[in-house]
């Protein structure tokens, strides 16, 4: 393993840590705090390896990227959309079923709103 990887790790391993405790000391603002920071951290960090011409992303890295977060995104859809349908039924009994479904619900139409303007937006860029 590269050096640079190794500190990509170390600096996403000592964010996690913050986070956890962040997140056990009930600080909110804490958290979101630090996840800002690892951010700007990573980016930063990126930017440098490039400058000094350090290549983590070639052609073939980008495509199984995108492979595999697409993958990734149906696979959540299809957990949201089993979560939909089972909080559906449990929802008419109870109160706390009745929020996951109204909840899920609204994420699940937004993805699909978001996937189809990110769609028609790539398609005229492209």
């Amino acid at each position: 393993m590269k050096r640079a990887e190794l500190v990509n790790y170390f600096i996403t391993g000592i964010a996690g840590s913050l986070l956890a405790i962040a997140i056990l000391s009930n600080n909110p603002s804490l958290a979101l705090g630090i996840l800002v920071g690892l951010m700007i951290t990573l980016f930063s960090y990126s930017e440098w390896l490039e400058r000094e011409g350090i290549v983590f992303n070639d052609e073939r890295t980008l495509r199984i990227d995108e492979t595999a977060s697409r993958r990734a995104l149906q696979a959540l859809i299809i957990m949201m959309s089993i979560t939909v349908v089972i909080s559906s039924f449990n929802s008419r009994n109870s109160q706390f079923w009745k929020g996951i479904y109204v909840t899920s619900s609204i994420t699940l139409a937004l993805t699909a709103i978001l996937k189809i303007v990110l769609r028609h937006y790539y398609s005229r860029i492209m």
